[in-house]
């Protein structure tokens, strides 16, 4: 059994192709059809990284279809059994799920920027859902905190892609996807030399291995400002890593954690190993993804000494 949520329980999204082969709003189901589907699929990779664990993804419906370009009005709504609906924390699990919209357009916009701009030379958090990415010419973009997690997923990267194939296609020129947060438009726009930001192309780097690991580390450098790189030592080997736990870094920047040289954190730690595109050389990068504990350095007059 399934039921729709009532009123503010679904999220409304549209997509719009342009160019001139829609001119005359119309478009070849062919085309279409592949890349809605796998729009429903992006929700569904979205749900499975920020949903509630052990919910059904969202079901994607076609509601209607607006002239001008090619404009198609959908809407995500929850999946839900008649055992959701008699457990009342359980159905607002499911509710709170349907927020994906807004990040899932987030990524795909961070992703385009970086295609546009290279890697961004910063990350840092703006209020409590909110991150700020900076590139180095100064652009800024500020998305919700889980378009940060998509963005680093490969599936994510590879539906999207299938989102938007019709862009190969001679005559459609930009796909747009559209909706609302708190009254505000929110818009992600891909055009044809954005594709490739979404894949790996040839040349680029392949990830050899991508695995998580609980392990205590030891601060060897603090970064000047927020977004940059820590130097750990991880009992084998020093180490850079990204710090991508967005709300241990607001606690950091309110002042409710400090740091010092030679402090201790238990993280989780994300370790992939990548290769060159040209197959030369490998490389390893780190990013701190959550910091469990953290363990001051004791001050000097406390470190034991052997006795002489």
């Amino acid at each position: 059994m399934s039921q729709m949520f009532e009123d503010g329980e679904a999220e409304r999204i549209s997509v719009r192709y342009d160019g001139p082969a829609v001119d005359h709003s119309s478009m070849d189901v062919r085309l279409v059809a592949p890349s809605l589907l796998a729009l429903a699929d992006l929700f569904a990779v979205a749900h499975s990284e920020l949903g509630p664990t052990l919910t059904p993804p969202p079901r994607l419906e076609i509601i209607g279809q607006r002239s001008g370009s090619l404009i198609i009005d959908m809407l995500l709504a929850a999946e839900s059994t008649l055992v959701d609906l008699l457990n009342h924390e359980r159905a607002t699990a499911v509710a709170n799920g349907l927020a994906l919209s807004a990040p899932v357009i987030g990524a795909i916009t961070w992703v385009v920027h970086r295609k546009r701009m290279g890697r961004e030379s910063g990350i840092e958090p703006v209020g409590s859902d909110i991150i700020r990415v900076t590139w180095p010419d100064g652009t800024t973009l500020l998305v919700p905190v889980g378009s940060q997690a998509l963005i680093e997923r490969m599936d994510f990267n590879r539906t999207a892609v299938r989102v938007f194939e019709p862009l190969r296609e001679d005559g459609i020129d930009e796909v747009e996807l559209n909706t609302t947060r708190s009254g505000r438009a929110i818009r992600a726009s891909v055009r044809r030399d954005d594709l490739a930001g979404f894949n790996l192309p040839p040349g680029s780097d392949l990830v050899l291995s991508d695995g998580t690991r609980t392990v205590t580390v030891r601060i060897e450098s603090l970064p000047l400002k927020m977004g940059n790189k820590w130097r750990v030592h991880d009992g084998l080997a020093s180490l850079w890593a990204t710090l991508d736990d967005v709300a241990f870094a607001q606690l950091m920047e309110a002042g409710s954690e400090r740091f010092g040289v030679d402090d201790r954190l238990v993280v989780l730690m994300r370790d992939r190993q990548l290769r060159s595109g040209d197959g030369v050389g490998e490389s390893w990068e780190h990013s701190i993804l959550k910091v469990i504990e953290h363990k001051s350095a004791p001050p000097p007059d406390e470190l034991p000494f052997d006795d002489e």
